[in-house]
């Protein structure tokens, strides 16, 4: 294993199964229309992502598609966080 797989491809696998654990633990803890259907696309886009993560990672040709889809969730799942917080405090 070099660190070049590592880098491009066990990190962002472990970064998408965790948006998506993050996602649905919000989503459960605050359950309103926006967390429940930011959480779908999340968790779709992860999912492909690790998807296709895994078949570059057997062989497939490369591309930064998986990502990005991975960067667009991470940055829902901490407007999830901003807007669980928000309403913790007023």
């Amino acid at each position: 294993m070099n660190l070049e797989t590592f880098i491009y491809g066990y990190i962002p696998i472990l970064i998408g199964l965790l948006g998506i654990l993050v996602s649905i633990g919000f989503t459960r803890k605050n359950l309103n229309i926006l967390n429940f259907i930011s959480s779908i696309v999340i968790s779709i886009s992860n999912s492909l992502a690790i998807y296709m993560l895994i078949s570059i990672l057997a062989g497939a040709y490369p591309t930064f598609m998986p990502h990005a889809l991975i960067l667009i969730s991470t940055i829902l799942v901490l407007i999830q966080y901003l807007i669980k917080r928000r309403k913790l405090i007023g």
